[in-house]
């Protein structure tokens, strides 16, 4: 989720997406996404809705029709021209949240400000933490070419995974800047 829902990575007083409490407890939220998914989001409804109004005779004569094929059809149409918009929206208003304090790491999920999925991991140690490159980095894709063999050169991402209490490896993040995620990873073995 990281490339697209971004963790803060260094405290900052006036973040409101970052929070420590008295128990020396973390609590990470990611950032919303930028204002042109809201202009995305509106280009979307202003289609739908279009298209609604253009079939909406159409519609209301296959209702009168009595075929039941064709009634399922126009409900599907109508389940469809209602689930496009309201998934977007569902997008926009997506929280995830990382709790950590010692040796716990609970992950939470949220849509509309209402959990709907959390995990709770107990790490090995505190700072079972650890950045993983994902993708080849040009430099090593340039080696590999020199020595012929295949390569893929990509600038990749990095993957944050962390070590579970029965050695289990688990991803909790994913970002495209190494010293963004790295910072971000100094912060949680902070706490």
């Amino acid at each position: 989720m990281g490339l697209l829902f971004q963790f803060p990575n260094q405290h900052n007083p006036e973040d409101d997406r970052i929070h420590v409490d008295q128990e020396n407890k973390l609590t990470l939220k990611t950032y919303g996404l930028p204002w042109v998914f809201w202009g995305y989001l509106v280009a979307i409804m202003a289609v739908i809705f279009i298209m609604s109004m253009a079939i909406r005779s159409p519609l209301e004569s296959i209702f009168k029709g009595g075929d039941q094929i064709n009634i399922f059809i126009g409900y599907l149409v109508i389940v469809t021209m209602v689930s496009i918009p309201f998934s977007v929206l569902c997008i926009l208003f997506y929280e995830k949240m990382l709790i950590k304090k010692g040796e716990t790491l609970t992950v939470v999920h949220r849509l509309f400000w209402i959990p709907f999925k959390k995990t709770v991991y107990q790490l090995s140690h505190k700072e079972a933490i650890e950045l993983r490159h994902f993708m080849e980095a040009p430099n090593v894709a340039r080696i590999k070419h020199e020595k012929g063999l295949e390569a893929f050169e990509n600038r990749g991402h990095y993957e944050v995974l962390i070590t579970l209490i029965d050695q289990r490896q688990i991803v909790i993040d994913r970002h495209s800047q190494k010293h963004d995620i790295k910072k971000f990873i100094e912060l949680l073995k902070q706490y």
